[in-house]
């Protein structure tokens, strides 16, 4: 999760902390923080951010074994490498027993010592990261089948994606998770293209630079070259240096890492997907960028399926405005209008009809047949056609009216 790998050396021999921050240091990518102390050392492990522990197992006040043990008791997964003199078989046995990754010996020759140190220390956080990070994906994975419920369940769109961000951004662990969407505008001429925040989530425990209110006041342009590289499909990964260099300011260039993945409705970009860290850098491992794909994919069904609810409310309405007037013009018409469905029920009386079947209003014809209204006169053509020929419904029946002369 961390791309900085911090060590925490604890020995009580002050020359062997100067010996391991020194060589574990040479080539740039490990910073050794060393201390004479377990007790000063779990102060700083419970306080700061370790990649690694290394620890010897004489110690006074606190032998590495019982160290090993406090520091389980505050993370269980933390790599922790006893680096000691003593090779008594019970105590490797004990420390293993007890959560350590790995044991060396001290002795020999210093170089090829401190060789293996270094190869255990990289193997032991690469092998916690890729736990970590198939952990997350889970979780993310577990997200999107929430999410997917959360659509679906019929809760108001806008309360089921603020609860779908933050069901994402618990399980990625990030420190901020922020949906914004492109849109377009003329300015002097010129149409430009810019994104517009929509939602987001901050971890409670964050002190985040960037406030709500401050994204929802601002739209953020000079996004050309992120858009094209979003509409290519592309997933964008920035660290602190970069971040520092973008022209987009909802960062405020204090964030470590972003992560940015396009959203896409009816194939076309609609907007992205950011997950910012802000205490660290973050190393994004494929597992969970493919994880984080199909929740920006997620997000993008549930944004179509909303326009395409929206839309069919919106010709709903219409089409309800469009009846109501056609049936004020109706019931102007002076004649008698109907119309039935397959079965010879009415399914619409104009006020004239209505009128002429003595019923209370136009509404309790709906539903029913002629006959259950015995009176009036309705106009059928006769089996040749003859428009002139008229069907006479009388109270006491039916029967034939004359042909007209």
């Amino acid at each position: 999760m961390i791309s900085e790998v911090r060590v925490l050396h604890v020995d009580d021999e002050p020359v062997i902390c100067d010996l391991t921050k020194l060589l574990l240091e040479k080539d740039g990518k490990i910073k050794v923080d060393a201390v004479t102390s377990a007790h000063v050392a779990l102060d700083l492990i419970k306080s700061g951010s370790y990649s690694c522990i290394i620890s010897d197992y004489e110690m006074p006040q606190m032998n590495g074994l019982d160290f090993l043990k406090a520091v389980r008791d505050i993370d269980k997964d933390i790599p922790f490498i006893l680096f000691s003199g003593r090779g008594r078989e019970t105590v490797i046995i004990d420390a293993i027993n007890s959560g350590a990754d790995f044991y060396i010996q001290k002795g020999g020759e210093t170089k090829a010592l401190f060789v293996e140190l270094n190869h255990k220390v990289n193997y032991a956080i690469q092998q916690r990261n890729t736990r970590n990070a198939l952990k997350r994906r889970d979780g993310i994975l577990e997200a999107v089948s929430l999410v997917s419920n959360l659509f679906l369940g019929g809760e108001a769109f806008d309360r089921a994606l603020q609860e779908a961000i933050t069901l994402f951004g618990l399980a990625t662990e990030v420190d901020a998770v922020r949906l914004f969407r492109l849109k377009t505008e003329e300015v002097q001429g010129t149409c430009l293209s810019y994104f517009s925040y929509e939602a987001s989530w901050t971890r409670a425990s964050v002190q985040n630079p960037v406030t709500e209110e401050y994204l929802r006041k601002h739209k953020f342009f000079e996004v050309d070259e992120i858009i094209e590289r979003l509409t290519r499909g592309e997933t964008l990964i920035y660290d602190s240096s970069q971040i520092q260099k973008m022209s987009i300011n909802w960062t405020e260039y204090t964030a470590k890492a972003i992560a940015i993945f396009p959203v896409f409705v009816n194939q076309q970009v609609w907007g992205l997907f950011s997950f910012a860290d802000y205490l660290g850098d973050r190393n994004w491992t494929g597992v969970e960028i493919d994880a984080l794909q199909a929740a920006a994919a997620m997000i993008g069904s549930a944004i179509q399926q909303d326009r395409m609810k929206k839309s069919l409310l919106s010709a709903k309405e219409e089409y309800a405005s469009m009846y109501a007037l056609m049936r004020r013009l109706c019931d102007t018409v002076p004649d008698v209008l109907w119309a039935k469905d397959n079965e010879g029920s009415f399914i619409f009386v104009n006020k004239a009809g209505s009128d002429f079947l003595d019923a209370r209003d136009t509404t309790e014809p709906v539903g029913k047949k002629e006959e259950d209204f015995p009176c009036g006169v309705i106009y059928h053509p006769r089996e040749d056609n003859d428009a002139d020929a008229i069907f006479v419904i009388l109270r006491s029946g039916y029967q034939y009216a004359p042909e007209p002369d």
